[in-house]
């Protein structure tokens, strides 16, 4: 334990006492910034029994991990995922006395730790098939944060630009959860407050200033928040516009840029009345657009609203999820948006996808949009795994943070038709 090695950016590499705790997620960034990330940790303890015996172990890790046992390898993994409990299963073969347990977790972007538990397992849920049940090591389940409460409604989103998902629960007058490394954390002070119980709250970025706000359908009067980019929000209905005066029986609703103008406009879904389309001026407030598109014309008692380019026009199209009556697809008019052009790129990973942030800068490095891919908003949808935006014809930086820590960025070329393209783990990693 004397021995010192050459570590990361000229900096001693040392064996230090750590007070870990077993059956919980361990911080394993400990260092300096710049030595947080593209680095390997090394993790030694000594176990001794009276007898000979086995001892089964659960272990995770973000991101590699190695497993030793007096010297002999047990496990091998090179991944990238965030750290949970169960990901890896093993049983260490004790001899009698003293036995030398080693581990290594290496690290490539976003959190950095790792999970150890030993002692009598249940058998390992097949992989694949099944779920395991992880609320409780998160500060959830029967006994945790949000148990006394009951809700109908959860919307996935990152909050606070930490890279983990955040969540909103549709019980009490709206209840959010921060995600950190040690559970979910329920926010007092985060300023949301609302009636729930079916209506879906929709997170997007109506002011681009790269901060996911939130957007409640109500009965009566729909209430609109802005997000400080720290998970701290404010109610600013009044002074947007048309929607500060909106008396509706609002169930759901979708953000979407439907004229292609770089801002994100909403259609609100309503029972006995007709849904509504906002649109976004781009200067915090909407004008109230329903008379200009026909949406005055019908009553659809609408529960769901979804906003997608159905058939790749460039323009985004609606379909209303109704009560009482079948579901509708609205197709909508090229005629009706701006000359800039919309932009798909399709996320694709073989994890981190759901969670994942989408940026797009220009050459100046002045921010164009962001979304994220979620996990589910509105009433029980999940949106595609690819972010639409609207730009100007130009040259654009387009960057991807996976949930898992990975980033992936490319360059893209946008001219007068609309692009499709796609980011994955194999697109080269851009500084």
């Amino acid at each position: 334990m004397q021995a010192k090695y050459p570590g990361k950016n000229g900096v001693e590499a040392v064996w230090k006492q750590r007070d870990f705790n077993d059956g919980q997620v361990n911080n394993l960034a400990l260092f300096e910034p710049r030595n947080n990330f593209w680095s390997a940790a090394y993790l030694y303890r000594e176990i001794e029994t009276d007898a000979a015996m086995d001892l089964p172990v659960s272990l995770g890790s973000d991101d590699t991990i190695q497993v030793w046992l007096n010297g002999k390898q047990l496990l091998a993994q090179n991944i990238h995922r965030p750290c949970a409990p169960d990901q890896e299963r093993v049983t260490l073969k004790l001899n009698k006395g003293k036995n030398q347990l080693l581990m290594k977790i290496c690290q490539g972007e976003g959190e950095w730790a790792f999970y150890f538990q030993a002692g009598k397992l249940e058998p390992p849920v097949p992989q694949g098939k099944y779920f395991a049940d992880v609320s409780a090591q998160v500060g959830l389940g029967p006994d945790g944060a949000g148990a006394a409460v009951k809700g109908d409604t959860l919307t996935v989103c990152d909050v606070n630009g930490d890279g983990r998902a955040d969540f909103l629960y549709g019980a009490g007058t709206g209840m959010l959860f921060l995600n950190t490394p040690q559970g979910f954390v329920l926010s007092r002070d985060c300023g949301i407050a609302y009636k729930p119980g079916k209506v879906g709250p929709i997170f997007g970025d109506f002011d681009g200033d790269g901060h996911p706000d939130l957007f409640v359908p109500q009965q009566g009067r729909c209430k609109l928040f802005k997000n400080d980019g720290k998970g701290r929000f404010t109610d600013v209905t009044a002074n947007a516009g048309a929607l500060a005066n909106l008396d509706v029986h609002a169930t759901s609703a979708a953000w979407g840029d439907l004229d292609n103008d770089g801002h994100l406009d909403l259609v609100i879904g309503c029972l006995r009345g007709p849904n509504r389309y906002l649109r976004n001026k781009g200067n915090g407030t909407f004008e109230d657009l329903t008379e200009a598109v026909g949406l005055d014309q019908r009553i659809f008692n609408t529960q769901g609203v979804c906003l997608v380019d159905l058939n790749n026009d460039g323009v985004l199209d609606m379909v209303f999820n109704n009560e009482g009556q079948e579901s509708c697809v609205l197709l909508g008019n090229p005629a009706l948006v701006t000359k800039r052009t919309p932009v798909t790129l399709a996320v694709n990973g073989r994890d981190g996808v759901i969670g994942s942030r989408v940026q797009v800068t220009d050459k100046q490095g002045k921010l164009h949009g962001v979304q994220e891919i979620s996990g589910g908003d509105g009433r029980g949808g999940q949106r595609l795994a690819q972010a639409r935006f609207a730009l100007p014809p130009g040259v654009y930086r387009v960057q991807v943070r996976y949930s898992s820590g990975l980033t992936r960025a490319r360059e893209i070329t946008v001219a007068a038709t609309p692009l499709r393209g796609q980011i994955d783990e194999q697109t080269p990693r851009m500084e």
